[in-house]
């Protein structure tokens, strides 16, 4: 929530590298430039059941970002969205039926098919995904290992950001 700023930090830094490799300070980022960073990095969430609205259409639910941004509408947002789901596994005549009619695997293949609708130059790690199945992205997204309960750690898990071939992520 603090990366994506979705929650205001009350102190202390949030550091992103941008294409351009300059460092900007995410927590002090105005609205419109807000707006750029959401587009360069999509939140993947972790509970597919609770992160899909039950009233949306996976093409309403997966074009969203595109609509918002106004990147694209009509046939070409439909074509976008028949790409987005053909990218994660996903036929694409599956677009017109609502989250409930998929299982948690294909739930969470619609959440990345969001995420990635911007193009996003990252995805926040906190992901679970099989291997094999994140392997399907050519180690685009990013995995965190973590253990829970991890001896010494307070609960809190450890572990540490890296892509499929073990180099660190480009945040």
């Amino acid at each position: 929530r603090l990366i994506m700023r979705i929650t205001d930090p009350t102190e202390g830094n949030i550091v992103y590298r941008q294409k351009d490799g300059t460092e900007v300070d995410v927590a002090a980022l105005s609205k419109s430039q807000l707006r750029t960073y959401h587009s360069e990095v999509r939140m993947i969430f972790q509970d597919p059941f609770a992160s899909l609205n039950p009233r949306m259409t996976v093409k309403q639910i997966v074009g969203d970002p595109l609509y918002v941004n106004k990147l694209a509408s009509g046939r070409e947002l439909e074509d976008r969205v028949a790409e987005l789901l053909d990218m994660v596994g996903l036929e694409a005549d599956m677009m017109d039926r609502y989250p409930h009619a998929f299982s948690g695997g294909q739930r969470q293949r619609i959440g990345i098919a969001r995420a990635l609708a911007l193009n996003p130059r990252a995805a926040p790690p906190r992901i679970e995904l099989h291997l094999h199945f994140a392997r399907y992205f050519g180690g685009a997204l990013f995995l965190r290992s973590c253990r829970r309960d991890a001896p010494g750690q307070g609960g809190r898990g450890g572990g540490s950001e890296q892509d499929l071939h073990g180099a660190r992520p480009p945040l």
